[in-house]
């Protein structure tokens, strides 16, 4: 995929999103078909990918350079829960992730989130929703870059108040898996998939998995 056609795509989008919301449009929700949604059971799929659960603290994790160099990241994963400005019934996990990045000015990274028991993807739900069984799950992220090269990435997911399936991921990132998201997946996905259908799931470098209670 060009460099500049990827760019452009990311512009028209960006302009695309605004327009709407300035609007008070929300695009409406990607289609997708689940044998088995968020808070349910696919032991199947469980079975089939494993992950380990990294405590929340400080850990190091490698990802890549604009120029495709190697580099090692030292960060920090935290996560709460509140039911503050959310309806009856609903809360907000959010996963405050802080990274150092002082060394480096151009870098990439991977950060999101999934559903435990299904796998079941919340990425590139930032103003799109993912219902299931009439049950709708928000999710958003938000970034704060210092002048000293750190930054702070809130991953925030709006679900159920007995919802217990989140799992937030940090890990790699490089030009080429960003390539392989366009050419397999679109800029913007075009349907739900599940964590072990994207990109850097496959790669060797590990991803780091961390969840509120740590288990």
């Amino acid at each position: 995929m060009d460099k500049k056609k990827l760019l452009v795509k990311g512009i028209a989008f960006s302009i695309l999103t605004a327009a709407l919301l300035l609007a008070g449009c929300t695009p409406a929700p990607r289609l997708g078909e689940f044998p088995v949604g968020p808070g349910k059971v696919d032991q199947e799929w469980q079975e089939a990918h494993p992950f380990t659960i990294t405590p929340q603290g400080d850990f190091v994790f490698t990802t890549a350079t604009e120029d495709d160099e190697e580099i090692q990241v030292p960060a920090n994963v935290t996560i709460e829960e509140t039911t503050e400005g959310c309806d009856a019934g609903f809360k907000k996990v959010i996963c405050h992730c802080v990274m150092d990045f002082s060394t480096y000015s151009k870098f990439l990274f991977w950060t999101g989130a999934f559903d435990r028991y299904t796998g079941t993807t919340f990425e590139e739900l930032d103003i799109y929703k993912l219902s299931f069984d009439k049950v709708d799950y928000y999710y958003e992220e938000e970034d704060e870059r210092t002048e000293d090269g750190i930054w702070r990435r809130d991953m925030i997911l709006y679900c159920p108040e007995d919802y217990d399936g989140a799992v937030f991921d940090v890990g790699y990132a490089s030009l080429d898996t960003a390539y392989d998201m366009e050419d397999e997946y679109g800029y913007h996905f075009e349907r739900y998939y599940t964590m072990d259908q994207l990109p850097n799931y496959k790669r060797e470098e590990p991803c780091y998995y961390f969840t509120y209670t740590n288990e």
